[in-house]
């Protein structure tokens, strides 16, 4: 199995742990993520189901 979060994805790949602290890179990981998973980027959560990080869309 692979992430389904953006904390699974941290956990793996290590996004978010350089000098900008995700703020490049964490937009990008919940677009990629929503692309994959075939759900909304509003859908995607940081770690447990009631951590959604957007409340609303958010253009890249």
């Amino acid at each position: 199995c692979g992430a389904r979060t953006v904390k699974g994805v941290k956990k793996r790949v290590r996004p978010g742990m350089g000098r900008c602290q995700g703020g490049f890179c964490e937009p990008k990981v919940v677009h990629i993520l929503a692309r994959e998973l075939g759900i909304s980027p509003l859908e995607v959560v940081y770690d447990s189901p009631d951590s959604k990080i957007l409340q609303s869309e958010n253009r890249i």
